[in-house]
């Protein structure tokens, strides 16, 4: 018993990622990266093979993508990639830059110069792929 008493407890639960979170990961990149673009529908049949996990995980996957917003599920009809409202696109722009001005702002005033020189070397590094044509990972 006193053993027990004794044991560090961990710093936190081990968790296993389930098929399903997976599946979420996956196809929220096709999503991102257009290829699963707006409008279209789920091929749920080819995306079952494809990511070798069945039709249930991969339902519960586009439940969680549905919240989310990037996938309308249509009762009877299956699911389809979330069209992109024109409408929308002016407010994601407006709070984008927002955002990126705060960020530029706060690089300024808490970056050191070994940051700003890293940042320069990492610039130069994404100038060289373009121009090589290369294109990086996604993750």
């Amino acid at each position: 018993m006193d053993r027990i008493k004794t044991m560090k407890a961990p710093a936190r639960p081990i968790r296993r990622a389930t098929l399903h979170h997976s599946a979420v990961e996956e196809l929220r990149a096709m999503i991102l990266d257009g290829e699963l673009p707006p409008g279209v529908r789920v091929p749920e049949v080819q995306l079952c093979e494809q990511l070798g996990i069945s039709r249930t995980p991969l339902r519960e996957a586009l439940r969680v993508l549905s919240s989310e917003g990037l996938v309308e599920l249509r009762p009877h009809r299956g699911a389809i990639v979330a069209p992109v409202d024109p409408g929308e696109i002016g407010a994601i722009f407006e709070v984008m830059d927002a955002l990126e001005r705060l960020a530029g702002t706060l690089a300024c005033r808490n970056g050191s110069d070994a940051e700003f020189a890293k940042l320069d070397r990492m610039h130069d590094q994404l100038v060289t792929q373009h121009e090589a044509g290369s294109v990086p990972p996604t993750s």
